[in-house]
């Protein structure tokens, strides 16, 4: 028997349609960003800046509604900063936190991470400010380097979907158009 019968695809096709029509009728609410400058993240700003900007008026969802986000440095300079400062060569238990990969082939990109979560607040934290050891985030306040620069948040809330995989085709998606410096294409 073949690895790709007849049955096989045909399942696939059937598949991907019906992804196709659920990424149709899904529904998004305004997107909202935010800019934190390098002194901010570095002095940890962003720990308590997160929760206070994604509040009320800005931010009238549950704690736990699904939202793509980009993390992106201000121009390109500001991005070669970050990544000249990136915390390279050395293992999880030599830094004492993990990071997400650093992608040469977006090499110029000032987008710096494509993500989902369900829990926004959290995710974002866990970038901006520190994660827990065996987390993949950025961690960037840890090695946030000197300079003038800024990095801009992005959330686009996803209103009524609650399937993960219609959440990472999206991420998938904005990760090939924007073609982040660090991270991973696919879920887990």
């Amino acid at each position: 028997m073949p690895i790709l019968s007849e049955a096989t695809r045909s399942s696939a096709r059937r598949m991907l349609l019906e992804r196709a029509r659920a990424l149709r009728s899904i529904e998004f609410g305004p997107e909202v960003e935010k800019t934190f400058t390098l002194a901010e993240i570095r002095a940890g700003a962003a720990e308590a800046g997160i929760a206070a900007w994604l509040a009320g008026e800005v931010w009238p969802y549950a704690r736990a509604q699904p939202a793509l986000y980009t993390i992106s440095a201000s121009n390109v300079a500001t991005a070669y900063e970050i990544d000249r400062a990136f915390p390279r060569g050395q293992t999880r238990e030599q830094r004492g936190y993990s990071v997400p990969r650093a992608d040469r082939r977006a090499a110029g990109s000032t987008t710096l991470y494509v993500g989902s979560s369900e829990k926004i607040r959290q995710r974002l934290k866990e970038h901006l400010w520190q994660a827990r050891p065996k987390t993949y985030a950025l961690n960037l306040q840890r090695w946030c380097p000197h300079g003038d620069g800024s990095v801009r948040v992005r959330v686009q809330p996803i209103l009524n979907n609650r399937e993960r995989q219609i959440r990472q085709d999206l991420e998938d998606f904005v990760w090939r158009e924007l073609t982040p410096v660090y991270g991973k294409q696919g879920g887990r």
